[in-house]
C-alpha cells in the first residue's frame, strides 16, 4: 500500500495524479499508439467537427507548433484529416476519420475507468465535494492565469 500523506503540496499532488493519469492512458491505449496528450484533441474534434487548427490549439492551451505536430502525427495514424472549408478556401478544418470516431468510445471508457479507480471508496457526498472543491480551484487558477483559454471547453459550474 502506498502512503502519500507526506505530500503536503497541492501542486505536487496534482502533478503526481497527472503523471499517473498519463501512465494509465499510455498503458491502456498502447495498442492504439495513442497518448494522453492526444485525448483532448480527440474529445474536441468529436464534438466540434471541422474546427480549425488555430481554434483547436487555443481550446487546449498549446501553441501552433505543438498542435501542428500533433495533428500531423494523428493524420499519419489515420485518426484525423484536414479538409478545405468550402466557404473559405484558405481555411482547413480538422475532422476525425472513421477510425478516429471508432476509437472514441474506447478512449472515453478508459477515462471513465480511471476516474472510477481514483474515486474508489469515496461516498457520493465525498465525490460531490471533491468535484466542487476542484472546480473552485480551477476557477481560482484561471483568474490568476488570465483565464487560460484551454479551460473554455470545461464546464466549471
Amino acid at each position: 500500500m502506498f502512503n502519500f500523506s507526506h505530500v503536503s503540496s497541492l501542486g505536487k499532488m496534482i502533478a503526481l495524479l497527472s503523471r499517473m493519469n498519463h501512465k494509465y492512458i499510455d498503458t491502456e491505449l498502447s495498442d492504439l499508439n495513442f497518448g494522453p496528450g492526444q485525448v483532448p484533441i480527440l474529445m474536441i474534434l468529436y464534438h466540434h467537427r471541422g474546427i480549425n487548427q488555430s481554434d483547436l490549439a487555443q481550446r487546449i492551451g498549446v501553441d501552433r507548433t505543438t498542435i501542428a505536430r500533433t495533428i500531423k502525427k494523428l493524420i499519419s495514424e489515420g485518426l484525423v484529416e484536414r479538409k478545405q472549408n468550402p466557404n473559405r478556401l484558405t481555411e482547413y478544418g480538422i475532422y476525425l476519420t472513421s477510425q478516429g470516431r471508432e476509437i472514441y468510445p474506447r478512449v472515453m471508457k478508459t477515462l471513465q475507468h480511471w476516474t472510477e479507480i481514483l474515486l474508489e471508496g469515496f461516498s457520493k457526498d465525498e465525490k460531490d465535494q471533491l468535484y466542487s472543491l476542484l472546480s473552485r480551484s480551477l476557477e481560482n487558477g484561471a483568474r490568476h492565469t488570465q483565464g487560460e483559454t484551454f479551460l473554455c471547453h470545461i464546464k466549471l459550474t
